[in-house]
């Protein structure tokens, strides 16, 4: 029993020594210039990155996020309606 405990230490320890660390920096989002509406308020400490900004977008149209798994975000909101329902105006 010692003797497997000690083999499974081994081989865990072996195996997580060969793992690599990912030290990728997230790659920073450039807003275009947005005209009249000017800059926006992003905190410091939550800054929009490439990699943010492709998540939120696969999440806006991720339908298993919805109760039964047939709509997203996106199923109502379009964006020829700049994002809304397009029920008000």
């Amino acid at each position: 029993m010692k003797t497997a405990l000690v083999l499974l230490f081994g081989l865990s320890w072996l195996c997580i020594s060969f793992i690599k660390v990912d030290t990728h920096s997230p790659t920073p989002y450039i807003l275009p210039d947005l005209g009249e509406i000017g800059e926006l308020n992003i905190p410091p400490d939550n800054p929009m990155t490439e990699e943010g900004v492709a998540l939120g977008r696969l999440l806006f149209y991720e339908k298993l996020l919805s109760s039964d798994g047939s709509y997203s975000c996106g199923s109502c909101h379009h964006q020829k309606n700049s994002f809304t329902d397009g029920l008000y105006s």
